[in-house]
């Protein structure tokens, strides 16, 4: 693992993180692209106190070959989770990091099943519309 090197930044655009703190809970956010870095024990404990009460006791990895992004904090590449369709990026050392949107999709069950549907509607397309 790499040391920690000064100001934790956003993986998807580079701008240091601004600290955060919401309904006793601490995490940083990007001011440019509304990203969130958390502690996962922090995002799991969301997830079951949600409307949706969700009974989720981990992310389960799976690195299905898409661009992995660096930790903001020590830079190494995290490995991809998934909560239902959603994909997130996470830092076994660190924390879960959640573009602008993505908590709210996470702690809305409805979110899932729009995700799904989206997914399916992609496999839908034909080959030459696929990205």
């Amino acid at each position: 693992m790499t040391p920690y090197r000064g100001h934790p930044s956003c993986p998807s655009c580079g701008t240091p993180l601004a600290a955060a703190k919401q309904g006793g809970m601490s995490f940083e956010r990007c001011p440019s692209c509304a990203g969130i870095w958390m502690i996962e024990r922090q995002f799991l404990e969301l997830l079951r106190a949600s409307d949706t009460a969700q009974h989720v006791d981990e992310l389960m990895e799976h690195n299905d070959g898409s661009k992995r992004r660096p930790c903001p904090v020590c830079r190494e590449l995290m490995n991809l989770a998934w909560k239902d369709f959603l994909k997130l990026d996470r830092c076994p050392s660190h924390g879960v990091w959640l573009d602008a949107g993505e908590l709210k999709e996470a702690l809305n069950s409805k979110g899932a099943w729009d995700s799904a549907v989206a997914w399916f509607a992609e496999l839908m397309k034909p080959p030459s519309q696929w990205e």
